[in-house]
């Protein structure tokens, strides 16, 4: 994606975050102030100057009571908003690597889909032809990019340099979660279950 077509996205997004503040009557300064950052900052990503954050689209979904696929649609809000993977969109996405992003996103639907598989079908009246490649192929290709996609996301950022390592931070109110999430991994790896 090059930066016209990334400008392009982040107006779109900045467009639909203006008309929801608007259609709630709240003020940018209100809505800095309600979602915890400066005016100045609102302006920027409504204007599409900055890539919205998923801590900062959640914040405003918050504010305007709007759900996430009202600003990103259905299909992205599910991935870069669903849950812990948000944790690794938030870095893909500071890191400022279109590819980085895509890899990460990738990689989620990845894991997602291969413990939706094996979940899918325990289910003896779920049909396994909603599924177009055979379960071991699948299982084969899942766990090859699960071992190699680290590696290539990695790749991806340390090959922009020293700056986008800089920016490789997770806003203060993820703190909590990312600890939490952390405890929660190393917690099951000690214990090699899951």
């Amino acid at each position: 994606m090059d930066k016209s077509t990334r400008f392009a996205d982040n107006l779109e997004v900045g467009q639909r975050l203006a008309a929801a503040r608007k259609a709630k009557g709240i003020s940018q300064l209100d809505a800095a102030r309600l979602i915890g950052t400066s005016q100045s900052n609102i302006s920027q990503l409504e204007s599409g100057k900055r890539t919205v954050s998923s801590a900062m689209a959640l914040a405003y979904c918050r504010v305007c009571g709007i759900s996430p696929a009202e600003i990103f649609g259905e299909g992205l809000a599910a991935v870069v908003l669903d849950g812990t993977g948000s944790l690794l969109m938030q870095l893909a996405a500071a890191s400022g690597s279109d590819e980085a992003v895509q890899s990460a996103a990738a990689y989620i639907s990845v894991c997602s889909y291969y413990m939706l598989r094996a979940v899918y079908e325990l289910n003896p009246h779920n049909s396994s032809e909603i599924f177009s490649l055979p379960r071991e192929e699948a299982d084969e290709i899942c766990r090859r990019i699960m071992a190699e996609a680290p590696g290539k996301l990695t790749e991806y950022i340390g090959g922009l340099g020293a700056e986008a390592a800089g920016r490789l931070e997770l806003p203060v109110e993820s703190s909590a979660e990312l600890r939490s999430f952390i405890a929660g991994c190393e917690a099951l790896l000690r214990g090699a279950g899951i």
